[in-house]
């Protein structure tokens, strides 16, 4: 179970800051928004479900992402130096199973204290190469100790949430729409919303229950999201 931030990917000249949360079952889940395209935090402490609701049918949402610049919701094994990601959902594309899965190697950056160095091949987002690329990451600390996921895919929607400790992040794609949202625990705040990408109703909150159970179902405008650590 793990937090972690990019400091930087070796194509992209201009920081994107993304965060990377990743379950004790290893399903990691990743969101990379452009800083200045970021909403004001909207903060609701102790939030229940009902307040997070959607304007739309929950298959199809009348929403877009132009705000976020890459989503990504899946799978992933390997060790501590080595690891393979497989996308099951991909802002990018509709069927991320049909590219190579992203691989590399993971060591100490020689140059930047507490950062682990990423090297490894896969998809460049504008050629559609397979290429050589390196990632930068600095963990967070996990406080508040719990893992989820939360998983859909029906009617041709796929969505995840994953909440690891003070994070709490959603994706969903039906077609070609994508939704995200971001939330984020502090002492002070609670729970408070950082991102949203269009209107869909995740159950980032539900996450939050002490009573969560693996298997338990949570219903959320019509829609079944299953859930295990």
């Amino acid at each position: 179970m793990s937090i972690s931030e990019r400091v930087y990917i070796a194509w992209v000249r201009v920081p994107l800051p993304d965060l990377y949360a990743h379950t004790p079952s290893h399903l990691p889940s990743s969101l990379q928004i452009p800083p200045q395209s970021r909403p004001p935090p909207s903060s609701s402490p102790r939030t229940t479900s009902s307040s997070l609701t959607s304007d739309s049918s929950p298959l199809s949402p009348h929403c877009s992402s132009p705000s976020l610049d890459w989503g990504t919701g899946g799978r992933s094994i390997g060790t501590a130096d080595h690891g393979i990601w497989t996308h099951d959902i991909d802002s990018r594309t509709a069927h991320p199973h049909d590219d190579a899965p992203d691989e590399g190697d993971n060591a100490p950056h020689p140059t930047l204290p507490g950062v682990i160095l990423e090297k490894g091949r896969m998809l460049h987002p504008a050629s559609g190469e397979v290429r050589a690329y390196e990632e930068a990451w600095r963990s967070s600390t996990v406080v508040l100790g719990q893992g989820w996921t939360a998983r859909i895919g029906r009617g041709g929607a796929k969505g995840m949430v994953v909440r690891v400790g003070q994070s709490c992040q959603g994706i969903v794609r039906i077609g070609d729409v994508v939704c995200a949202e971001r939330w984020a625990w502090s002492e002070e705040h609670a729970w408070t919303r950082t991102v949203r990408v269009g209107s869909f109703a995740f159950p980032c909150d539900s996450t939050w229950s002490d009573g969560l159970r693996e298997g338990d179902v949570i219903v959320r405008n019509g829609v079944s999201w299953r859930c295990r650590p």
